[in-house]
């Protein structure tokens, strides 16, 4: 690059700085810690560089993250250097996803798991790195709330164009709040997502029938912001569909709600779903629900054959950011509890603490925000951010890595998978508000249950790799 400015050399740099962080992130996650290799390896060098630990690591990845945010712009497209792609520079790194992704590395760093190991009961956090995180996490949000970036939540009402899009020529899901997302080409998107959420009776399935289980459904409380368990919260078995957070009804279809618009004589039956005991939305687990939900997060009601209000002639684009904006109040909001010891803790950095910080997100949706009930203790506050995360993010590909880290995978209910059986209470009419819909002998039984012990915290290395020289040692208990 003898001829480029130095702009153009500090943007090639910042973005090789954040790459080199961001694999090794991705890497780390899932097996620990590795030799960071931060030189040319010669051909003809003896490799013995050993593993380092996952804080050793982190700290590394930190160290390149902070380079990448040094040199690299807000937004390319106000850069000379940007300019000649303007408007198509939303793949690039920059400023913002170099903090965003240095506050995540340093608050994986001080997570129970990457602070204690997996082979004990300690879920205590290191606040050292809480704090880095919510500070690298606060600069992101004032930038942000400021109007210094080119980020911001989208309305409720635009939700489900975060997941996808159709008939606009194929656009990238994620609007103004995808920070970090992957490049794709057209329709990669159509065929497994599109047909493997719903009915296979309805749709082109192959049997493959994708559906939540409802212990986690149970994540997404009342409007009121209180969880279902929650003695104050007004959920009621007679009616479990009733004055839920509304992104339980964007989420989710459950019984009696209307499938097909406009059904044909063949599949009129399954026009509305039939998900009680003996309905024929849940009569075969192989074509159906086995849990008593479909999940419509990222289809369209209308992706069925009679609708056809999907697929490639629609330009249906289903795709899911690596990282959006929600994430990172979520984030910043566990950071700054975490890293100051109480839910009201705050970094200097952004004017929210982090029960403010969850109220973003719950706002945007219609739900209440964190009841007083949940924010005088730091572990009852830490439950409704998990919750928070598990309602906001679900199915976005964060839940394995965050049970992993707060050292939950191994631990009930977090292991288990459950389907909600009832029976309708009286006769069903297609007039009737699905969410007012009344039921009777409403109860949960555990379809499966995960054996996991202490090891699976962490992936193992195939044998090949471990055996190419002591100093690479494979992970705890494989």
């Amino acid at each position: 690059m003898k001829d480029a400015t130095q702009e153009e050399r500090n943007f090639i740099e910042g973005q090789l700085y954040f790459f080199r962080a961001w694999f090794y992130f991705q890497l780390t996650t899932y097996w620990g810690g590795l030799p960071y290799i931060e030189s040319v390896l010669a051909s003809d060098a003896q490799f013995n560089l050993p593993r380092e630990s996952y804080q050793e690591n982190a700290e590394k990845m930190a160290a390149d993250f902070q380079r990448a945010a040094d040199l690299l712009p807000i937004d390319w497209d106000n850069t000379p250097a940007g300019s000649r792609t303007k408007g198509n520079n939303a793949f690039r790194p920059n400023k913002i996803w170099a903090l965003s992704y240095l506050g995540k590395c340093l608050l994986y760093a001080g997570s129970p798991l990457m602070q204690n190991g997996g082979e004990n009961d300690n879920r205590s956090y290191n606040a050292d790195y809480c704090k880095r995180a919510a500070d690298a996490l606060g600069k992101v949000l004032t930038m942000v709330e400021g109007g210094q970036t080119q980020y911001a939540l989208v309305s409720f009402d635009k939700y489900s164009t975060l997941f996808y899009t159709k008939e606009q020529n194929w656009l990238m899901p994620g609007g103004t709040e995808a920070i970090m997302r992957s490049p794709t080409y057209g329709a990669d998107s159509y065929w497994r997502q599109m047909n493997s959420y719903q009915l296979s009776y309805i749709c082109d399935g192959d049997g493959i029938i994708l559906c939540p289980a409802a212990n986690y459904v149970n994540y997404f409380g009342m409007a009121n912001g209180l969880p279902l368990n929650d003695s104050n919260s007004g959920f009621s078995n007679s009616q479990p569909w009733k004055d839920r957070d509304p992104r339980f009804y964007n989420n989710f279809i459950y019984d009696g709600v209307k499938m097909i618009k406009a059904p044909s004589a063949e599949r009129k039956r399954y026009q509305y779903a039939n998900l009680y005991e003996g309905g024929n939305s849940s009569d075969s687990p192989s074509k159906t629900s086995r849990t008593g939900y479909f999940n419509y997060k990222f289809i369209p009601l209308g992706a069925n054959k009679d609708d056809s209000d999907y697929g490639y002639g629609k330009a249906t684009h289903l795709h899911l950011s690596w990282l959006r904006l929600a994430e990172v109040y979520l984030l910043y909001a566990e950071a700054a509890a975490q890293g100051y010891g109480s839910p009201t803790g705050k970094s200097p950095t952004f004017t929210k603490n982090a029960i403010e910080a969850v109220n973003v997100i719950r706002e945007r949706a219609g739900v209440s925000g964190v009841a007083d009930s949940y924010t005088s203790d730091l572990e009852k506050f830490m439950g409704e951010v998990r919750r928070e995360r598990a309602v906001e993010l679900a199915y976005e590909g964060h839940r394995f890595n965050d049970l992993r880290r707060w050292k939950l995978l191994t631990v009930y209910p977090y292991n288990i998978k459950t389907t909600q059986k009832f029976d309708r209470a009286e006769a069903f009419n297609p007039e009737t508000n699905p969410k007012e819909r009344k039921v009777v002998n409403f109860r949960e039984e555990i379809v499966t249950q995960r054996n996991l012990s202490g090891k699976h915290y962490w992936l193992p290395f195939k044998t090949d790799d471990v055996t190419m020289y002591p100093e690479f040692n494979q992970n705890p208990g494989w």
